[in-house]
């Protein structure tokens, strides 16, 4: 049963997005499991014709805090990534893993030549983090703002309460924005749980609520948020 909840994700989630997605002229990060991409490559292809960004999501759906041995891990970060740059086309430069990293997983990271690691809850803003090797961009992560929470006994159960959440997380920072301070703000969405008819009425209005906003904030893919704050920053790591 849970493979069928993923195959409805890539049979029909994975194109209501990337309609809404066209249709609002927005540009995102797709991240990607080296094991599904090669079953489905041409899937991958979409989503980069469409012009979104691939990001490594680990070879399978599982916390890199699981490996025990660097060697292992580095090689399946390394096949992951490969897998996506053949089928895609696009290199990704980007990392982020279901639940926690090994020891070593951002140092691995920083000698592969990867240019973020999203694996971090910690703050509204990217940020450097110092590595055995160098140094890695943080681009933060959201937990709350993402529909994972309607799979929690807790969470979200109707539409407008994902989109409430995300418009209630917006208010804050366009006012902090206001006031000078800038923002990072992730909203996650999942194939399989937004891809689904009632809960994408949630996407929607997520999708409306920002272009109601205008140039007040940017859209934009988690490789030019990594860009332009490398660009832009004179942070350096501690």
């Amino acid at each position: 049963m849970q493979e069928q909840v993923f195959d409805y994700g890539m049979r029909v989630g994975l194109w209501r997005f990337l309609d809404a997605f066209s249709e609002n002229k927005i540009s995102s990060t797709f991240m990607m499991c080296g094991r599904a991409v090669e079953r489905v490559p041409e899937l991958a292809r979409a989503v980069i014709d469409a012009g979104h960004e691939p990001a490594v999501h680990g070879w399978r759906w599982l916390a890199h805090s699981l490996y025990t041995d660097p060697e292992v891990e580095r090689r399946d970060i390394e096949k992951t990534r490969d897998i996506i740059a053949g089928a895609s086309g696009v290199m990704p430069i980007g990392f982020m893993t279901r639940g926690s990293q090994s020891p070593w997983t951002r140092d691995l990271l920083t000698e592969l030549g990867f240019t973020y690691d999203s694996n971090a809850l910690d703050d509204d803003l990217p940020y450097w983090s110092k590595t055995s090797t160098g140094r890695m961009l943080i681009l933060p992560y959201g937990f709350d703002t993402n529909d994972m929470k309607f799979f929690h006994p807790n969470g979200f159960v109707r539409p407008e309460d994902f989109s409430t959440y995300v418009a209630a997380a917006l208010a804050t920072l366009l006012a902090e924005g206001e006031r000078g301070r800038s923002a990072m703000l992730t909203v996650g969405f999942h194939l399989r749980i937004c891809g689904r008819p009632a809960r994408f009425a949630a996407v929607q209005a997520i999708l409306d609520l920002l272009s109601s906003c205008g140039e007040k904030v940017w859209i934009a893919r988690r490789s030019d948020i990594a860009a332009h704050f490398a660009a832009n920053s004179k942070n350096s790591a501690p």
